[in-house]
């Protein structure tokens, strides 16, 4: 038979304190994309107006720097906050 071990206040705060903060973590994942992919739509409207008013860049290398910049943006944000997820859990 397994033994139950005897629950103190203090551990039971702390799980609670633990489960809301990487609760608070994993709404933060969900809503990181959201913003990250507005930011990027502003950002690519604004850097398509000024290529095109100055024709510095053609639409090829256009598009493969800011998949580039997204791409970058994007895992480093995530990892970030995925690797500060799993530090405050264990």
């Amino acid at each position: 038979m397994a033994t139950r071990r005897r629950r103190f206040p203090e551990d039971v705060a702390f799980r609670e304190l633990e489960r809301a903060e990487l609760t608070m973590t994993i709404r933060a994942l969900r809503v990181q994309p959201f913003i990250f992919v507005l930011f990027c739509v502003v950002l690519t409207i604004g850097m398509q107006r000024w290529f095109n008013r100055n024709n510095r860049l053609n639409t090829f290398w256009y598009w493969v720097l800011v998949v580039a910049a997204a791409l970058t943006t994007f895992v480093t944000e995530y990892e970030r906050l995925l690797c500060q997820a799993f530090d405050d859990r264990w």
